[in-house]
């Protein structure tokens, strides 16, 4: 354990000391994330104590008089998890768990760190991992299909605190079958340090997940969710995949998607009347370009849009390219890029056509509707700057819902067409016409 553990070291030691003094104590060690070299200053403590048969009787009414060798207890309760347990909290706030096993009741799961062992009780402990069992990753999968039915009705219903529950209810489902692809054995982790355990990309993409749980931002955090279990499920052993119903998984995720249709306009208009008189659209100025260079995007934001520093200089090379700037009480939030012919030229046969690039909002102004209104008054800008302009459009990325989703409530849709992105990536191009002024 290292030094910024000091809380727990000492812990250790002082209630080690006392357990040592007590008959019957045979074996004293850690389990958890202590013995496995992943502690940091936040762990708790699991600390194992193995008593004789005959002493536990004797042992068990001590326990608590044993634990405050470190410190007063300011709260505990008693469990019995793999045996008789105290769950403790000190008075600094360091929880420790005090597990009592005989040595044969001793669970042989996870590794152990031996710290007190005279008699060579677990000289012979060998860990056994159990990986999740493939009927029980299946059912997992098939509670999580249907939680998103019970989602739908409570967006439906207007029932958004129950709604976000449920939601992360299934992300605690999709975290099984993450872990299950990158270690069956650490699958009944779920969420804990999933984010540590996991790929970089279905990191962020759960980060984004939970962050779209708010009732705010629903049905965002369930349509990423969605996206993320039908890329994962297809990657299961073929023996696997042939027992998950995919027609109810197809069927349930269409209806999700859906749900970011629904209401629309009435959302639509909500979102007008309290950011009317607030959002506004107009071209950047020289003043913008500080502003702009000190933007900031959420985390995982970058690998779907461009900084608008870097589209700035795009834009200095091609006269064709207009930087938008969005303001909210003539404060800068947001940022765009409109693109004239030949720019939409891989996105639409349209001359007329502009090709909306870059849409972002500053972090610290994210979620509060800026970019919702400000696609609304966008074909009114346009319609205003470029008089032969008849249709806007543009392409996003097929993993980001949360776009697709923003994009569907503003009078966008998905034409079908597919381009690739600067990245490699599959850009779906969706597309907005209007009628010319004449």
């Amino acid at each position: 354990m290292n030094d910024s553990m000091n809380r727990q070291n000492e812990a250790i030691q002082r209630v080690c000391r006392s357990l040592q003094a007590e008959p019957g104590v045979q074996a004293i060690f850690l389990k958890g994330s202590l013995a496995r070299g992943e502690g940091d200053t936040y762990s708790d403590v699991d600390l194992y104590c193995m008593v004789a048969d005959e002493e536990i009787n004797a042992f068990l009414p001590e326990r608590i008089r044993i634990m405050e060798a470190y410190r007063p207890l300011i709260y505990w309760s008693e469990a019995s998890f793999v045996g008789p347990q105290i769950v403790g909290v000190y008075d600094d706030g360091l929880h420790l768990d005090l597990y009592t096993v005989t040595y044969g009741s001793l669970p042989r799961t996870d590794a152990l760190q031996v710290l007190y062992d005279p008699q060579d009780k677990l000289k012979d402990y060998v860990e056994c991992r159990y990986p999740l069992e493939p009927a029980v990753l299946i059912r997992t999968i098939h509670e999580f299909m249907f939680t998103l039915l019970e989602f739908e009705t409570a967006y439906s219903r207007g029932d958004s605190i129950w709604a976000s529950q449920l939601g992360h209810y299934m992300a605690g489902d999709l975290a099984s079958l993450i872990r299950y692809l990158d270690n069956p054995a650490a699958a009944h982790l779920g969420l804990k340090r999933l984010s540590q355990n996991t790929g970089a990309s279905i990191a962020s993409r759960m980060e984004q997940a939970m962050e779209g749980m708010a009732p705010s931002r629903q049905p965002e955090g369930v349509q990423i969710l969605v996206q993320l279990a039908g890329e994962l499920i297809v990657r299961l052993p073929e023996a696997i995949c042939e027992q998950i119903n995919m027609t109810f998984f197809d069927f349930m995720a269409g209806r999700i998607y859906e749900l970011g249709v629904k209401n629309s306009l009435i959302e639509a208009s909500s979102a007008a009347e309290k950011h009317a008189a607030e959002v506004e659209l107009r071209f950047c100025r020289d003043e913008d370009e500080a502003v702009l260079a000190a933007f900031r995007l959420a985390e995982g934001q970058e690998r779907f849009t461009a900084m608008p520093a870097s589209l700035l200089d795009l834009g200095r090379e091609d006269s064709r390219r207009y930087p938008v700037v969005i303001t909210a009480d003539d404060q800068v939030v947001g940022f765009m890029v409109l693109h004239t012919w030949p720019g939409p030229a891989s996105y639409s046969p349209n001359r007329q056509a502009i090709l909306l690039r870059g849409l972002s909002i500053t972090k610290e102004m994210q979620g509060q509707g800026f970019g919702r209104r400000a696609l609304q008054i966008l074909p009114g800008f346009v319609q205003n700057h470029f008089a032969d302009a008849d249709e806007i459009v543009l392409g996003v990325n097929e993993e980001n819902m949360v776009a697709k989703n923003l994009y569907a409530k503003t009078g966008f849709t998905d034409t079908g067409r597919r381009v690739k992105g600067l990245q490699g990536d599959i850009q779906c191009v969706w597309s907005q016409s209007f009628e010319l002024n004449l």
